[in-house]
Parts: C-alpha cells; structure tokens; sequence
C-alpha cells in the first residue's frame, strides 16, 4: 500500500506550526483507535501461536489500510509517521507473503509483531493526546 500525499483541503492544521495535539485529538484520534483496537481484537480472538488463517489475513490487511492512511496526519517523530513507516513495511511484506502462498496461512508471529507495532502508534498517540 503506498501512502496517499493528497490530504484533503478542508480543516487541514497550520502546517507551519509546531504539531496541533489538540487538532489531531479532534479530527483522527477516533479513527486512529476504531482501527488499532480493531486489530487488537482480532489478534486476541484467534489461538495464540498457530497459523494465522488466510481470511483473517485478509481482515488485517483492511484493518492495516485504514490506518496507513492516517499517515500524513501523524508527527514526523518515531512514534508517529515513523511507527507508522514500520508498520507499512510489515503490511507490505505480509502482502506479498500472502501472494506468494496461494492461500495458505500466515505465522501467528508475524501478525504479533504487527499487532505491538499497531499498538505503539496507538499508545504513543493516545498519551500525546490526553489532556
């Protein structure tokens, strides 16, 4: 999935002010969580430690996609866009993985360190955001 830089017009923070906590609490932090604890559910419903079942793969990735595209929206530090920048390396690769197994199941591993992943962006986020 490659990183949408056409960010819409409307209500776009000063982008040549320090980052706005407060805009992004206002406008994505919702998302941002719908999303995370998405993935954490999903994680947390299936057997620890077997094959991760290519439906629920494709589940994930959906999940993944919707909070790549908060991207642009975070700050350019390591717990924001470069968190982020991790987990669409990891998306990417699960991607292709999946290609390349014509349908198989993926490690419960791999997922796992997404899901941590997912939830140091969500964390980070979140404790920048609190009032």
């Amino acid at each position: 999935m490659e990183i949408n830089n056409d960010l819409p017009p409307a209500d776009q923070p000063d982008w040549d002010g320090p980052y706005n906590w407060e805009w992004f609490k206002y406008h994505h932090l919702a998302t941002l969580n719908t999303h995370a604890d998405a993935v954490k559910a999903q994680f947390e419903q299936l057997p620890k430690g077997q094959t991760y079942p290519p439906d629920e793969i494709a589940k994930l990735l959906a999940h993944l996609d919707e909070l790549i595209k908060l991207h642009n929206w975070l700050p350019s530090s390591s717990g924001g866009q470069g968190g982020m920048n991790e987990i669409i390396k990891k998306r990417n690769a699960l991607a292709q993985a999946v290609q390349q197994n014509d349908g198989e199941g993926m490690s419960w591993w791999v997922v796992q360190e997404i899901d941590i992943m997912v939830f140091d962006v969500q964390n980070y986020m979140n404790d920048m955001c609190e009032d």
